[in-house]
């Protein structure tokens, strides 16, 4: 792989972005001019449709430890949640793009946020409505949903950048339904991150379905690119369950750890398996601001 000669980068249209990395089922390549990673070649649609179906979840805990995962999920999503709250005057009208089953909605919604949700996954979002009402969630791709016309003072991208295949145009479909002054939340895994210096082609992110991975300073610049201003990053620590890591660890392929996780997790006491424990995820979180 290292041969394949330059190419242009899908995000800034670099010419010289070079092959870094072969992982899971996708070659990894690094832009030299924007610094961004990103799969050649992309899954196709199709491909995509495929992996979001209900085994996409089986990952998290399956029905054994739905609670679990529920409670672990919104737990860190108020952490986050609480950092927007100071920002916003009004009730707030919040939109989380990527809702999966609608855990932050649901904690949007107990901090009293008006909250919203789009989901592309059929599974994820008719869980979702399941849980909130069919009022509260569309099932759409956000390139494609039909948001209306009134603004939101909110909206989240939470592990939703690195799924699209053009984060140029869903940042555009953002902004444009963005209240000016608003803010956007967005959390995403960081090609920065110790975790992949540490692991190489074995990092935990390195999916078929993430497209594109963002470091701080380039995440920054596209935002920027796109009226937003940074107020606030920094790296996302989540509190997890050590069911929910073992199910991680046995789904993602990792030399050595994997069966561990695999023989470890049949056999957890579950008195273990629900405890929690802070870990740092890979992953960065940034707050932005519309400029008026």
């Amino acid at each position: 792989m290292s041969q394949e000669k330059p190419m242009n980068c899908p995000l800034c249209h670099g010419r010289d972005a070079t092959f870094r990395v072969q992982a899971r089922e996708a070659p990894v390549h690094e832009c030299q001019v924007c610094g961004v990673l990103f799969l050649h070649p992309m899954p196709d649609e199709e491909r995509l449709q495929t992996i979001y179906q209900a085994h996409y979840y089986a990952s998290w805990g399956g029905e054994t430890w739905d609670k679990a995962v529920r409670e672990q999920k919104k737990l860190n999503f108020r952490t986050h949640l609480q950092r927007i709250r100071p920002l916003i005057t009004s009730k707030g009208r919040l939109l989380d793009v990527g809702a999966a089953r609608g855990e932050l909605v649901e904690t949007a919604l107990e901090l009293d946020f008006d909250a919203y949700g789009v989901e592309r996954s059929s599974h994820g979002a008719a869980q979702a409505k399941k849980q909130l009402g069919t009022d509260r969630v569309l099932a759409a791709r956000i390139e494609d949903a039909e948001l209306g016309t009134q603004p939101f003072d909110v909206i989240t991208l939470f592990d939703l950048i690195e799924h699209v295949t053009e984060p140029d145009r869903v940042l555009t479909r953002v902004v444009d339904h963005l209240a000016p002054g608003g803010v956007l939340y967005l959390v995403t895994p960081d090609s920065a991150s110790i975790s992949l210096r540490l692991m190489g082609r074995y990092w935990w992110h390195y999916k078929p379905e993430h497209l594109f991975y963002f470091n701080r300073t380039n995440l920054v610049r596209l935002l920027e690119k796109h009226g937003l201003m940074t107020l606030e990053s920094g790296s996302n620590r989540k509190s997890l369950t050590l069911i929910y890591l073992l199910n991680q660890l046995a789904t993602f392929e990792i030399p050595l750890i994997t069966p561990i996780a695999r023989w470890l997790r049949p056999r957890l006491p579950d008195f273990l398996a629900t405890l929690r424990f802070t870990f740092p995820s890979g992953e960065l979180y940034l707050l932005a601001q519309k400029i008026p």
